[in-house]
């Protein structure tokens, strides 16, 4: 069973331009046609028919979707969203917040979807920006990912890791089994931001398990530079025999 993902930091849907937009964001989106997609930073407010996560899926024509808040705004909350054409049988919001001042609290999204009668595991993730944060998180995502996925099962880590430095490629997730989609310990990958001029590969893919990825790429998209301060990363996978 073979399907397309999509990453994507959407910043609020405020683009390098200062103007608000989620038909933008939707549009880049819609272009890749992708059947699941993993986004970060989206804004819900409180007695808006019209936040972000309800317009964004009716906007791709997703008929399945869940909501990871973990951060409180002044009348609403921001987190990770997952849409799929695939269902969603259960999802958990996981907080990774650290209290340590000044840190921003971060959360990872995980839902179990059904692709093809299987069980995909799927981790939205945003990490936090010290390498000492990012440890902490990554041992509660692993914790969770061995409690809910049997062994061989196909687990997706993916988001907005920001790994400046490209360590995670060899470190606590390759210790768990993981294997990098996107990057490898001498290359970083694609650079995702800043989208007017990437420098830095911070939205990355991880698996273990049955699945794997044949081939990922950035958007180039005019459009993609102006939607977000990232660029989304796509990943072409497949679930693979047990």
């Amino acid at each position: 069973m073979k399907f397309r993902l999509l990453s994507y930091n959407v910043h609020q849907c405020v683009g390098t331009d200062g103007h608000r937009s989620v038909e933008r964001v939707a549009d880049v989106i819609r272009h890749y046609a992708p059947d699941v997609v993993c986004l970060q930073e989206v804004v819900w407010h409180e007695h808006d028919q019209h936040a972000q996560p309800q317009r964004l899926a009716q906007l791709l024509g997703m008929a399945h979707g869940a909501v990871g808040l973990y951060r409180n705004l002044k009348d609403g909350a921001w987190g990770n969203l997952t849409l799929s054409r695939f269902p969603i049988e259960e999802s958990e919001t996981l907080d990774l917040s650290l209290l340590v001042r000044g840190k921003r609290t971060r959360g990872t999204l995980y839902t179990h979807l059904r692709v093809d009668r299987r069980t995909l595991h799927l981790f939205n993730l945003h990490f936090g920006l010290a390498g000492f944060e990012r440890s902490a998180q990554i041992a509660r995502v692993l914790d969770r990912a061995d409690e809910v996925a049997p062994h061989g099962a196909p687990v997706v880590l993916v988001g907005d890791t920001n790994d400046w430095r490209n360590r995670l490629c060899s470190g606590e997730l390759a210790k768990a089994g993981f294997t990098a989609a996107t990057c490898h310990a001498k290359d970083p990958g694609p650079a995702t931001f800043p989208s007017k001029s990437p420098v830095a590969a911070l939205d990355k893919l991880f698996l273990r398990g049955h699945v794997r990825a044949q081939r990922h790429f950035v958007s180039r998209l005019a459009d993609a530079t102006l939607a977000s301060d990232h660029l989304p990363v796509l990943i072409e996978m497949e679930l693979t025999s047990p």
